[in-house]
């Protein structure tokens, strides 16, 4: 049986945080966008930091399967995207608190304070004046703070445009 090899998974740079920080995507597959396209997102809020690790663990069981499994059959009929950490600045932030007393990471914020998740065009101004906390928030000391406009944010810009590059 032969299986995948990890070292040969391309690992691509889609743009860069706030703070000039690389923000990578990898991809399981043969990166073919006519073939359909599985996405897995983490890292969007420092105070998820397990989540990135947990990320790459997934990454590297699914890249070492054999070729002939289950998982390595669908490897050749799609494509599986990593991108381990869309605020990489939120990311380094969060391993500095959790070794500095008190050790506690409670931020949803990118270095720019803006809630990345909220800094989508979703739903961005239908409700701008109402106080629907998933919509975000106009006030920049808001824990859901969506930003100036629509993918302000190098990183929301950085998903949006990997994303539509795609299918």
């Amino acid at each position: 049986k032969r299986k995948r090899q990890p070292e040969k998974t391309p690992i691509v740079e889609i743009g860069r945080s706030s703070e000039d920080n690389p923000i990578y995507a990898v991809c399981l597959g043969d990166g073919d966008f006519r073939k359909p396209e599985l996405l897995f997102l983490s890292g969007v809020h420092p105070m998820e930091y397990i989540a990135p690790r947990m990320s790459l663990e997934v990454l590297r069981a699914a890249a070492a399967q054999e070729k002939d499994s289950r998982l390595g059959q669908m490897l050749t009929q799609m494509n599986v995207w990593f991108l381990p950490a869309l605020n990489p600045d939120g990311y380094i932030r969060a391993q500095r608190q959790l070794v500095s007393p008190p050790g506690i990471v409670y931020n949803r914020k990118n270095a720019r304070g803006v809630d990345l998740n909220r800094n989508f065009p979703v739903a961005f101004y239908k409700h701008a004046y109402t106080a629907k906390p998933f919509a975000g928030s106009m006030i920049p000391f808001s824990p859901y703070h969506r930003g100036k406009e629509p993918c302000s944010e190098p990183e929301s810009r950085a998903f949006r445009d990997f994303v539509f590059g795609r299918n």
